[in-house]
């Protein structure tokens, strides 16, 4: 293919622009390049037709936005979403690694009601699951909190959670709620929305939001 940054039309890749050819390929047994050059003198594992040193497209820090999710707590529950952080990167070569969350319970009636707070990792899928939980699980957040850890980003958009577990003790009608007011790659980086509109509130019936109605959870019959 032609480098987008090259205006010769020809193969060969321009070193000026970083390009995702450098050493991204895979090494099939060709031996020599567009231009006759020993491809393992200098870095067998590029992309296409022209071989060479280039200039590799380094991971990079895009943003970070925090959104409010809709799904209702109730007491004694545990991994309830409060809010989902999407952070977004560009490029592929030294990924980089979030190593902390910084949160706080601001919106919350009564910082009581929680039990524990939990970041959650679901890669590219924004859908809430808890396979792979950041860092470790932080008892009785009340206020400003840190949630420390590591974990290698992906290029684009990757999905966190921040859940809390809801006390038997909760008192219904109560509200909870999170902040996440910077996220640490590297350096601290200012999300773009640290704090959606909304709050969850605490209810004695777990209910989802779908196209504006409201509906209770199904349990089966006891026989």
């Amino acid at each position: 293919f032609e480098d987008p940054g090259n205006t010769t039309a020809d193969l060969h890749l321009d070193n000026a622009v970083a390009t995702p050819a450098e050493q991204l390929g895979y090494n099939m047994g060709v031996t020599q390049d567009y231009d006759g050059q020993t491809r393992s003198s200098i870095t067998p594992v590029d992309i296409g037709a022209d071989a060479g040193n280039f200039t590799p497209m380094l991971m990079t820090y895009v943003s970070g936005t925090a959104f409010q999710n809709n799904i209702t707590p109730v007491p004694n529950g545990t991994n309830h979403e409060v809010i989902s952080i999407r952070i977004i990167t560009s490029g592929y070569l030294n990924p980089l690694a979030v190593t902390n969350f910084s949160l706080n319970t601001s919106g919350t009636t009564l910082a009581a009601d929680i039990a524990n707070a939990k970041v959650y990792y679901t890669g590219h899928t924004n859908a809430f699951a808890t396979t792979t939980q950041f860092g470790s699980t932080y008892a009785a957040p009340n206020g400003a909190f840190i949630i420390t850890g590591s974990q290698q980003l992906l290029t684009d958009t990757n999905y966190f959670w921040v859940t809390y577990d809801v006390l038997t003790t909760a008192i219904s009608g109560n509200l909870i709620d999170a902040i996440c007011a910077t996220v640490l790659i590297g350096v601290d980086r200012v999300l773009t929305v640290q704090n959606p509109a909304g709050t969850r509130q605490i209810s004695p019936i777990r209910v989802t939001s779908t196209l504006g109605i409201t509906q209770p959870t199904l349990y089966p019959k006891l026989k």
